[in-house]
């Protein structure tokens, strides 16, 4: 829009871009309409209940993919603390070995 800026006043630019916004929201709601009726809503009633059935589908999705996050998080039993907390031990005792063997190996 900066080029036309040139060529215009500020009080004309302006109007300018607020026609170009307008004409964008305009086609938006011709674009949303026209998939209204190609669905077959013919009146404001239909279009209401559509929107409230697709909010409610919205609203579960969301739920299931919390629900997956959360067991993907969690096991059955609760937070998995005693499960991960024995891993790390491990994983640490297994570390330790293995830099002592590494120590032991290079002081040699």
């Amino acid at each position: 829009m900066k080029p036309f800026a040139r060529f215009n006043t500020p009080h004309n630019h302006e109007k300018l871009v607020q026609g170009i916004i307008k004409e964008r929201q305009i086609r938006a709601r011709i674009e949303q309409l026209s998939f209204y009726i190609k669905i077959g809503l013919t009146n404001y009633e239909e279009v209401e209940k559509y929107k409230e059935a697709e909010r409610k589908k919205q609203e579960l999705f969301q739920k299931k993919q919390k629900k997956i996050v959360h067991k993907f998080i969690y096991d059955d039993k609760g937070i998995s603390k005693r499960n991960s907390l024995h891993r790390r031990r491990k994983m640490n005792l297994e570390l330790n070995d293995f830099t002592k063997v590494l120590f032991l190996s290079l002081s040699n």
